[in-house]
């Protein structure tokens, strides 16, 4: 097996793991030998397939969490997991994170995220951050997307055009079928 042929069977073991975006025409075709004149056509139309696949790639595909700034953790726990019954499924410090169905509840004392609270604007309580759900690869494109955009905040985080932060949590996608 000669280098080229080696390449793509390593290309394609990635295309069935479900790395297929690194078979886009940047990568894998100025490395390989002309192969066929189908080649040429398979150029011309998988970079439209590309945009079409990140297209789909990057979307949101829930709400992953609300996180709440609170003036009194205590009592906004007692109230959470007591009266509403939502499980507590983690304590930390100043923080607390709930169960609400598939997604969670977050509760942080002023002191748990210092950004989160000066976006209040000198609010006592509100909602710190919302926190979506994406895949890995729709990740890094809403990334890209959003810095371009000029929707950066700081670290991983994003503002929208008020202001308010979020940022990504990667989730699986069942394979279909499942």
């Amino acid at each position: 097996m000669c280098a080229w042929q080696m390449w793509l069977a390593f290309c394609l073991r990635l295309c069935r793991a479900g790395f297929d975006f690194l078979l886009a025409e940047e990568v894998v075709y100025p490395i390989l030998p002309p192969l066929c004149s189908a080649r040429q056509k398979a150029v011309s139309t998988n970079g439209e397939r590309r945009q079409e696949r990140m297209a789909r790639v990057a979307q949101v595909l829930g709400l992953d969490a609300v996180v709440l700034i609170v003036k009194d953790l205590e009592a906004q726990q007692r109230f959470y997991h007591e009266v509403l019954g939502l499980d507590i499924v983690g304590e930390y410090g100043d923080a607390v994170f709930l169960a609400c169905g598939a997604q969670k509840l977050v509760l942080f004392a002023r002191s748990h995220h210092p950004q989160g609270t000066a976006r209040l604007e000198g609010a006592a309580k509100g909602i710190s951050h919302l926190e979506f759900g994406v895949t890995a690869a729709g990740e890094e494109e809403l990334r890209r997307r959003l810095t371009a955009a000029g929707f950066h905040a700081y670290g991983e985080n994003y503002c929208d055009a008020d202001g308010n932060l979020f940022h990504f949590n990667r989730v699986a996608v069942p394979e279909a079928g499942q």
